[in-house]
C-alpha cells in the first residue's frame, strides 16, 4: 500500500513538472484547440509565423495571432497607421467574422466595411486593423489577389 501511495505521488509530482516545464500555453492550445502567437513587428511575423497574409502593412507591430490547431481559421490583430495595399486589398461589404478575437475587442458585427485581401477579410479598428480566414467565398471573389 506505502508503494503505490509513493508510485502516484511521484507521478502526480512528474505530471506537475512536466505541465511547467512545458508551458502553461502548450496545455491551453491543447486544451482550446487553438495557438496564440504574438509578434513584435512584420519582419519577425514574416520569420517565424508561417501564415500567408502579404496584406499586412509595412509598419505593423504588435501582432497578435490565434489560429486553430485542427483547421485553416485564424485571425491577426496588428497596430498600424498604413493603408492597405489597393493591389492586394479590395473594399468589400463585410460578409463574414472572425473565429477568434485577438487583440483589443472589436465588435465586427456593427462593421459593415470590410476589404478582402485574397483568403483574408479585413477590417479597420481604432488601432489598426483586424483580419481574418478564410474569408467568405463571395469576399474573396472580390479580392484582386
Amino acid at each position: 500500500m506505502r508503494k503505490t501511495k509513493l508510485a502516484l505521488t511521484a507521478l502526480a509530482v512528474t505530471t506537475g513538472a512536466a505541465i511547467l516545464l512545458t508551458g502553461c500555453s502548450t496545455v491551453e492550445d491543447a486544451l482550446h484547440k487553438e495557438k496564440r502567437s504574438t509578434y513584435e513587428n512584420l519582419t519577425a511575423f514574416d520569420d517565424d509565423s508561417g501564415i500567408d497574409a502579404t496584406w499586412l502593412p509595412e509598419d505593423a507591430s504588435g501582432i497578435e495571432i490565434i489560429r486553430s490547431t485542427q483547421a485553416d481559421d485564424a485571425a491577426i490583430a496588428l497596430e498600424s497607421s498604413a493603408d492597405l495595399s489597393s493591389e492586394l486589398c479590395a473594399p468589400v461589404e463585410r460578409q463574414s467574422a472572425p473565429a477568434y478575437q485577438p487583440g483589443p475587442e472589436v465588435d465586427v458585427f456593427k462593421i459593415s466595411d470590410a476589404f478582402a485581401c485574397g483568403d483574408w477579410t479585413v477590417v479597420e479598428t481604432g488601432y489598426g486593423w483586424l483580419g481574418w480566414s478564410p474569408a467568405h467565398p463571395d469576399e474573396k471573389a472580390q479580392s484582386p489577389s
